[in-house]
């Protein structure tokens, strides 16, 4: 968490028209459900965990950066993973099918496993980010995902809040 610390306070920086995500917002999102009725959670977790049943924990690491359609003209900032990635995307792949049996629409993109970091509010700036990521993209340390969050979500002046509802435990 050191190392994303102190690559966002580079980037915070730079004073480009960009909103980034507070360190603790940083998540993997497997499926976005939505604005969904608390009284339905108890199914979604239900969905999520057959489609996890089988699933150990996944080694990740994040590795280089990118940006949502693209760098030239980008409307997010992420960092990408690598390593147990594949399992990573048929355990989205999964959930997806798993939710839309419950009426959930099925993701129209094919998942890419990433971090969001930032939000692109104009293009101030833009260009001196992606230079600053070039630079300073440190290496990180791999990680050990080992539970999917059902979160709840709330936004606030000062960012995103999260709320955790349900966790399934990967435990294969």
């Amino acid at each position: 968490m050191q190392k994303l610390a102190g690559l966002f306070a580079l980037l915070r920086a730079e004073r480009a028209d960009v909103k980034w995500v507070r360190p603790e917002g940083l998540h993997i999102t497997l499926k976005f459900l939505g604005d969904v009725d608390p009284g339905r959670i108890g199914d979604i977790g239900q969905a999520i965990a057959a489609a996890a049943v089988r699933e150990n924990p996944l080694a990740l690491r994040l590795q280089g950066f990118g940006g949502f359609p693209s760098l030239r003209s980008p409307r997010v900032f992420w960092i990408g993973m690598e390593g147990d990635t594949g399992r990573l995307i048929e355990l989205a792949a999964r959930i997806d099918r798993g939710t839309g049996s419950l009426g959930f629409p099925a993701e129209e993109r094919p998942f890419k496993p990433h971090l969001t970091i930032g939000r692109v509010r104009s293009a101030k700036g833009l260009s001196s980010v992606v230079e600053t990521l070039q630079r300073n993209m440190p290496a990180f340390d791999p990680f050990t995902a080992g539970e999917i969050r059902i979160m709840k979500s709330d936004l606030k002046p000062a960012g995103a809040e999260y709320t955790v509802l349900k966790s399934i435990q990967l435990q294969g």
